[in-house]
Parts: structure tokens; sequence; C-alpha cells
């Protein structure tokens, strides 16, 4: 109904006992056949090799007309956003919204932030990239991507 022609499945998220984890948590299409991709860099962190995998998965992939993935890594926000006793916080900078002109991104108040703004106008240049500080959505582990319920056009 979609008209999809292809699809990549990525392997789930074991530590997401509810879902097995969003795919818009971890990458997003930025152009035909470019993909950012969600990178967790402290490899004691449970996502870590899960999103070694979905990267694996992506470089031996490729688009419906054969083309191979551009990756662009885009930082996963560190366990030490999490508030205490919130499980399931949102810690992906991936759960955006494109809106015209724009990309709503999420946003911790960490340094981080400003790289992962770098990395979004690198991917979507001449679109206003506006972080968005949203604790308490993040706490119901869902992001700004999840509530907005985009449709393709």
């Amino acid at each position: 109904m979609l008209g999809v022609e292809k699809v990549i499945w990525l392997p789930g998220d074991v530590t997401d006992t509810s879902t097995d984890g969003h795919v818009d948590g971890y990458v997003a299409l930025f152009k035909p056949a470019g993909i950012l991709l969600e990178r967790v860099a402290d490899p004691d962190d449970p996502r870590f090799a899960i999103m070694a995998e979905n990267r694996r998965v992506l470089e031996t992939e490729t688009d419906a007309r054969g083309r191979a993935f551009e990756l662009l890594p885009i930082a996963e926000a560190p366990r030490a956003v999490v508030p205490h006793g919130a499980e399931g916080y949102c810690r992906s900078y991936v759960n955006f919204y494109i809106a015209n002109g724009a990309v709503i991104v999420p946003a911790y108040g960490i340094a981080e932030d400003a790289q992962v703004v770098a990395t979004l106008r690198r991917a979507y240049p001449g679109r206003e990239i506006v972080p968005v500080e949203l604790h308490t959505l993040f706490r119901g582990g869902g992001g700004i991507h999840c509530i907005t319920q985009q449709q393709p056009i």
C-alpha cells in the first residue's frame, strides 16, 4: 500500500522487553541511500552490540535500486542522561521529526547535543535544526518521531 519495494530487517533491541525496539530510534533516511545510524560509543552499554550489528547489516545491504548505503553515524545520548528509576527512557537523537524547512531534534541539555546538531546540519543542509528538551516525554520511552505519526507523501 505504501509502494515499498524492499524491506531490510534490523535486529531487535533485546534490552527493550516491551517492543524489541523501535527502528525510528536507530536509523533515519536523510537522502536516497543515505542513512543516519545511531552509534553507541560505550562498549559496556547493553545496546553497543545491537547497534554494531545494525551497522554490519546495513553495510552488506543495498537499497531497492542496488545502491550501497552511505552511513552517517549519529551519537546516542549517554546512559548518564537517564534519571534514576526511569527504565525505558528514550536516549535516541535519531528519533526526530522532519518539518517544512526544519528538523526538530531531541536534546538532553548536555554537550553531546551540539555534536548531534552539527551532524544533522550536514545531513539536512538548508533545514533549520531545532533542538528541543522534552525530559517528560523521554521518560515514557518515546521521542519526537514517536508522537508525530508522519505519513509518507
